[in-house]
């Protein structure tokens, strides 16, 4: 629906412009993706996240994150103040899985364990991919990068809740 889109000119929200006849579509995907991400913060908390004080920290930045994700199609491209919605999500989303990491990787349960391991590759990943900026000139690309590895990392975990692997 955007034969325009570059990946190596273009950001991702370049997708959701208000001019551009695919941005509804797009923003409210980001939407309603920013909102089950909300709630599974919540679940995710309640299974993976520690006690105390850590726990609450760790759930404020993977909730402020989904938050973020939400506020980057309500305040699409070309207003001012996407811009300053859409940085803190590439802030906060990479280091959710980092305070994750923090937490689990000493995990008694296996499961667990794993999940913390792959949060910190997530965490690498999003970091090391800020090299693509120095290449291309947009950041679909690193967009892609520090995004992509966490879902996948969400996935995996939801697969786990559900098939009631021991957390």
């Amino acid at each position: 629906m955007a034969p325009w889109f570059s990946w190596t000119d273009n950001a991702i929200s370049d997708l959701g412009k208000s001019k551009v006849s695919s941005a509804k579509f797009f923003n409210y995907g980001i939407i309603i993706t920013g909102f089950l991400l909300l709630i599974y913060t919540t679940v995710l908390s309640e299974r993976i996240m520690g006690n105390g004080r850590l726990k609450n920290v760790g759930s404020l930045v993977m909730g402020l994150s989904s938050l973020f994700l939400i506020l980057v199609a309500v305040y699409s491209l070309p207003l001012d103040i996407h811009f300053y919605v859409s940085v803190p999500f590439f802030i906060f989303f990479p280091l959710s899985f980092l305070i994750i990491d923090f937490l689990n990787f000493k995990s008694k349960h296996n499961f667990k364990r794993k999940m913390s391991y792959f949060a910190f590759l997530v965490f690498l990943i999003a970091v090391i991919s800020s090299v693509f900026l120095l290449v291309f000139d947009d950041v679909a690309i690193p967009e892609v990068l520090v995004v992509f590895p966490g879902f996948i990392w969400y996935m995996i975990f939801g697969f786990g809740i559900i098939s009631n692997v021991d957390i």
